[in-house]
C-alpha cells in the first residue's frame, strides 16, 4: 500500500502528460498536415523527454520544499534514505532509468528499419498512447526497486553522460561551423554590411563573455590557496587563446576560406562555461571549495544552463542536415542518389511506353516533351531529398500519405536516435542532481554528495571540445584530399 501511495504522484502526472500528449498528436496530425511525418515525430519525442525532465526536476526538488519526506518515506525503494537529498536524487535517477530503458529498448526494436513500409516504422511515428503507458509503467516499477540497484546505475548515468557530452561537443564544433559559413555565404552573396557587423558584433560579444567569465573565476573562484582551480582556468584560456588564433592562419583559411573567429568565439564561450560548471561541482572535502561554488543559486543557474544546452543538442541532432551531424545519427547523404535512381527508373519506363505506343513521331515527340517537363519537376523534388507522387494521383483521402517522407528511405537512423535520447536521459540525470555521487555507509546507509568525477568529466570535456575543434581546423592540412571544402 506504501508503495502505491509513494508512487501516486509520479503516476498522475506521467498519465495527465499521457492525455496531453496523445491530445497533441491528435490536434498535431490535423492542424499541421503540411508537417511531414517524421518531423512531427522527431518533435514529439523532444517534448516528451522535456516533460520527463521537468518531472524528474519537481520530485528533486519536492522533499526540499515541503520539509517533509512522509510521502516518499512509503516507497519501498527510499525507505533506507537518510536525509530529503537522498529521497530527491534517487527518485531522479528512476525516472532517467525508465526514460534510458524507454529509449534503448525502441532503438533494439527499430534496428535496420529502412523505411516507412516496414511495419515497425509504425512503432517510431504512432502507438504514442500505448508507449506513454510503457513509460509510465516502468517508472512505477522502478520506485519498487531498491536504492542499491541505482546507486549502480548512476555510475552508468554518469559513464552514458560522459559519451553524451562528447556527441554535444562534436554537435557543438559542427554547429559553429555551420553558423559561420552560413552567414559568411549571405556576407559574399549579398555584400550587404549589415551580415559582416552581425558577424563582426556576435563574435566579439562571445569573446568578451568568456573573458569577463575567466576573470571572475579567478577572483571568485580561484583564491591563493588553491592552484587547482587557477590551473583550470589557465589551460582553458590559453588553449582558447591558441586555437583563435590558429583559425585565421593563412594556410587553414587557404584550405577552408570561412573559418574564422565566429567559430572560435562559440568554442570558446562553451569551454568556459565547462570549466566554470566543473569548478562549481568540486566537492565539499576539496580545498578550493569556497562560499560562492556549490550555492543553490550557482548550482541552479548551472543546472538551467545545463539543460538548455542539453535541449537545443538534442534538437540540433535530430533536425540538424549538416554533414558531421547526420554521420553522428546514422544518416547517410544518399537521399539525391536514391531519389535520382527513381528518377532514371521511371525515365526508362516512360521511354519503353513511348516506343510501344502507336501514335508514332508525333506522338513520340509530344511524350519526350511531357518527359521533359516531368524530368524538371522530379528534379526539383530531388533537391529536397525526395520524390513525391503528383498532385494528379494523391486523393485528398491521401493526406496521411502525402506527409509521409520517408516511403522510400528514412529520414534519420532510429536506433542512433533513440540511443541519443538514451544517453540524454543520463545527461540530464546528471545535471538535476548537480553531479552528486550515491555510495552506502554502514552507519548512515545511502550516502549524496558531490564526487571528484563530476569535476573531472567536465574539465576534460572541456579539453576535448578544444581538441575536436583544433582537428577541424588542422585536418583540411593535413587530409586534403579526404576534407575539401567548396
Amino acid at each position: 500500500m506504501g508503495g502505491c501511495i509513494g508512487s501516486l504522484a509520479t503516476c498522475c502526472i506521467c498519465n495527465t502528460a499521457s492525455c496531453c500528449l496523445q491530445g497533441v498528436c491528435s490536434c498535431c496530425g490535423k492542424a499541421t498536415s503540411a508537417v511531414s511525418k517524421s518531423v512531427m515525430t522527431r518533435v514529439l519525442y523532444s517534448v516528451q523527454l522535456a516533460f520527463m525532465a521537468l518531472v524528474a526536476w519537481l520530485l528533486s526538488n519536492i522533499p526540499r520544499w515541503t520539509k517533509d519526506n512522509w510521502l516518499f518515506s512509503k516507497i519501498p525503494g527510499l525507505k533506507d534514505c537518510p536525509e530529503e537529498v537522498c529521497y530527491g536524487t534517487m527518485a531522479v535517477y528512476r525516472i532517467s532509468f525508465a526514460l534510458a530503458v524507454f529509449h534503448l529498448v525502441l532503438a533494439l526494436v527499430l534496428i535496420r528499419v529502412r523505411s516507412s513500409k516496414d511495419c515497425r516504422s509504425n512503432l517510431q511515428d504512432g502507438f504514442w498512447f500505448f508507449k506513454f503507458l510503457f513509460l509510465i509503467a516502468v517508472s512505477v516499477v522502478s520506485f519498487f526497486i531498491p536504492n542499491s540497484f541505482f546507486i549502480g546505475y548512476g555510475w552508468v548515468a554518469l559513464i552514458g553522460a560522459g559519451f553524451f557530452i562528447i556527441i554535444q561537443l562534436i554537435l557543438l564544433v559542427d554547429f559553429a561551423h555551420t553558423w559561420s559559413e552560413t552567414w559568411v555565404g549571405y556576407y559574399e552573396d549579398s555584400q550587404a554590411k549589415g551580415w559582416a557587423a552581425a558577424i563582426l558584433g556576435v563574435t566579439i560579444f562571445m569573446f568578451v563573455v568568456a573573458l569577463v567569465a575567466d576573470i571572475l573565476m579567478y577572483v571568485f573562484l580561484a583564491p591563493e590557496n588553491c592552484q587547482q582551480n587557477t590551473t583550470f582556468i589557465s589551460i582553458n584560456l590559453i588553449l582558447c587563446v591558441v586555437f583563435s588564433i590558429f583559425s585565421i592562419n593563412n594556410k587553414i583559411q587557404e584550405m577552408n576560406p570561412r573559418s574564422g573567429l565566429l567559430q572560435s568565439a562559440v568554442v570558446t564561450l562553451y569551454c568556459t562555461y565547462l570549466v566554470w560548471s566543473g569548478i562549481m561541482a568540486e566537492p565539499n572535502t576539496w580545498q578550493c571549495k569556497g562560499p560562492l561554488n556549490g550555492t543553490d543559486g550557482d548550482s541552479t543557474a548551472s543546472t538551467f544552463v545545463g539543460v538548455a544546452i542539453t535541449f537545443l543538442a538534442v534538437m540540433y541532432s535530430a533536425f540538424s542536415v549538416s554533414g558531421s551531424a547526420n554521420e553522428m545519427l546514422g544518416n547517410k547523404d544518399d537521399d539525391v542518389e536514391q531519389a535520382t535512381q527513381i528518377l532514371q527508373s521511371a525515365n526508362e519506363k516512360d521511354a519503353a511506353a513511348t516506343a510501344a505506343s502507336p501514335t508514332g513521331a508525333v506522338g513520340t515527340t509530344v511524350a519526350a516533351a511531357e518527359s521533359g517537363d516531368n524530368d524538371t519537376e522530379k528534379t526539383k523534388l530531388i533537391t529536397k531529398g525526395s520524390v513525391n507522387r503528383s498532385s494528379d494521383d494523391v486523393d485528398a483521402d491521401d493526406d496521411e500519405d502525402s506527409r509521409d517522407d520517408e516511403s522510400t528511405h528514412t529520414i534519420y537512423n532510429y536506433t542512433y536516435f533513440h540511443i541519443t535520447y538514451a544517453l540524454a536521459a543520463m545527461y540530464l540525470c546528471m545535471l538535476l542532481t548537480n553531479w552528486k555521487t550515491v555510495s552506502t555507509d554502514e552507519t548512515l546507509g545511502v550516502v549524496v554528495d558531490y564526487g571528484p568525477a563530476a569535476v573531472w568529466v567536465k574539465i576534460v570535456s572541456s579539453w576535448l571540445v578544444s581538441l575536436i575543434y583544433f582537428w577541424t581546423l588542422l585536418a583540411p592540412c593535413l587530409c586534403p584530399d579526404r576534407f575539401r571544402y567548396q
